[in-house]
């Protein structure tokens, strides 16, 4: 006879609960209700946020709740980036007396999920440094990520898809309250490499560099590439128009944060403060080994998924 697993029972049946019958039409106990009948195995991350903040069967979730942040601490089950790492952060010291690996693991997962000051950056394809325009080398802030976006390769002999590896992809901060209104900085990667144009969508764009072993990425917004266009000018090459360039000055009275352009040889990107209205300047950077025997390099540029903003 099979022994039932624990994750294949519901917490009714763990606890010998009756079937809760809401009172009250509302999300929360609807939710919550269904969520008891279910077997642990099969709740979603934001049913597993709900019973959590009702205090609920934290002997059995808790571990589930530590599984999926453990993987991405930013984890969105529904409200809003980390908002299981939120209420997890909300329990009280005793709500964890049950689970005391899981504490320590939570408590490596806050660490984790804490932006780090750096001057620098190691990555396989050089080191990122942040810059301004005298030279000086600035700090920033760094954390790692995992985003849900799909990237995968095709393996030529399996004959299908294989999600990319994961694990390295970060998001690039520098506080605008660290920075001068109109003074331009630059975010670069240091390296003997072949960086260029990766991707772009909308105000989004990204690099790309392909070495024997790994495939990076590294994105940026643009907040004001529609403005940059349509102040864009005829370009002509021997009388003929030969498409648009942008002008040798800009209308900044319509242009709002900062102003972006990616390095001539993409190996990053400068930009000038406009003003305070942005709190913060984001990069994407990301990477992954070349771990699918049969994949053809030129694959990997999946990567870029995860550094468009």
């Amino acid at each position: 006879m099979k022994i039932m697993d624990i994750r294949e029972k519901s917490l009714n049946e763990i606890y010998g609960w009756e079937p809760m019958k809401p009172e009250l039409d509302t999300y929360v106990l609807r939710t919550a209700a269904r969520a008891m009948r279910l077997p642990l195995e099969a709740l979603s991350p934001e049913e597993i946020r709900l019973l959590i903040g009702q205090k609920v069967g934290l002997r059995y979730l808790l571990p589930l709740a530590i599984e999926i942040l453990r993987k991405n601490p930013l984890k969105q089950a529904s409200l809003f980036p980390g908002d299981l790492l939120a209420v997890c952060k909300r329990l009280e010291p005793d709500d964890w007396n049950a689970n005391p690996a899981e504490l320590r693991a939570f408590q490596d997962v806050l660490k984790a999920a804490e932006p780090k000051t750096v001057t620098e950056f190691a990555t396989p394809c050089g080191v990122l440094r942040f810059r301004d325009d005298k030279g000086n080398i600035l700090p920033f802030q760094i954390r790692q990520e995992i985003w849900e976006e799909d990237a995968s390769v095709y393996d030529n002999i399996a004959g299908k898809w294989v999600p990319l590896d994961s694990q390295d992809q970060y998001t690039v901060c520098i506080p605008a309250r660290d920075l001068t209104v109109g003074s331009e900085y630059e975010m670069r990667l240091y390296g003997d490499y072949n960086y260029t144009y990766g991707d772009s969508d909308e105000c989004a764009v990204a690099s790309l560099v392909t070495a024997d072993d790994v495939t990076l990425s590294l994105g940026a917004c643009d907040l004001n590439e529609d403005e940059k266009n349509r102040q864009a000018v005829p370009d002509f090459v021997n009388g003929e128009q030969n498409g648009w360039k942008y002008p040798e000055t800009f209308d900044m009275s319509k242009m709002s944060g900062y102003l972006l352009f990616a390095l001539p040889d993409w190996s990053g990107y400068r930009f000038r403060l406009l003003d305070y209205k942005v709190p913060e300047i984001r990069f994407r950077i990301a990477w992954t080994p070349h771990n699918i025997e049969y994949a053809e390099p030129e694959d990997y540029a999946a990567v870029t998924n995860w550094t468009i903003m």
